[in-house]
């Protein structure tokens, strides 16, 4: 029995770039590159778990550099206990994109921090780019102060993708990490596996690195052998 060769590379997650959204149609991406290209106030992208939020975030920052413009980026939940501290310490720059809205409802200390760092950034004439699941006009829990100016915001409104365009997406991030898929594979993989996003990027890494290690294109006979191979983990 051969000895499967280390991978020669890390998994990596695929440029989060505006180009590569999905739906490329979609109004919130349109009102997004408006926003960028000149749009006036602060714009919260607004959608449920899964929908594209962090990466049309991310690829306003990425287009923000591009331009040579600073950007400031707290993605909340990452930061965890620590968020507060982090958004205090966030100079007010030009554009500031706050990621994970939701994640100041449960902390009032949060909420003061958010609201200064608006004010803050405001003052100096930059803009605020949040993203967050629910609608923070309806969170009775939060600052009324916070509410009120994020409630002036804009806000796009993101849905979920469609099964096509789910598997639309997953082909172009398996084609960006140098993976091919026939339509048997992919009919194969989508029916033993969840639809949500962050779900299948995990698969998409977990594959990545195991057809690498393999030597093995992503055919039904190996997918059949790593859908086994992780149920006995």
């Amino acid at each position: 029995m051969s000895t499967p060769q280390l991978p020669l590379r890390l998994a990596r997650p695929p440029r989060a770039g505006l180009e590569d959204f999905l739906p490329a149609d979609a109004p919130a991406l349109s009102l997004l590159r408006d926003w960028l290209a000149g749009g006036r106030g602060n714009l919260l992208l607004r959608g449920p778990a899964g929908c594209g939020k962090s990466h049309l975030l991310l690829g306003a920052l990425e287009r923000i550099a591009a331009r040579g413009e600073q950007a400031g980026y707290l993605p909340l939940a990452a930061l965890g206990t620590r968020a507060d501290a982090m958004v205090e310490a966030q100079p007010a720059l030009p554009w500031v994109a706050v990621d994970d809205l939701d994640e100041a409802l449960i902390d009032p200390a949060l909420q003061r921090a958010l609201f200064a760092l608006h004010n803050r950034v405001g003052d100096q004439g930059g803009r605020m780019l949040y993203a967050s699941r629910g609608n923070p006009g309806d969170w009775t829990s939060l600052l009324p102060d916070l509410r009120s100016r994020l409630g002036q915001s804009v806000q796009a409104l993101l849905q979920p993708l469609d099964e096509a365009q789910r598997r639309e997406w997953f082909t172009r991030r398996a084609a960006a990490l140098g993976m091919q898929l026939d339509e048997a594979s992919l009919e194969y993989l989508f029916r033993r596996v969840g639809r949500d996003l962050p779900g299948l990027q995990r698969l998409l890494d977990r594959l990545d690195v195991d057809s690498l290690a393999a030597q093995r294109r992503l055919t039904v006979p190996f997918l059949r052998d790593f859908l086994a191979a992780g149920e006995s983990d």
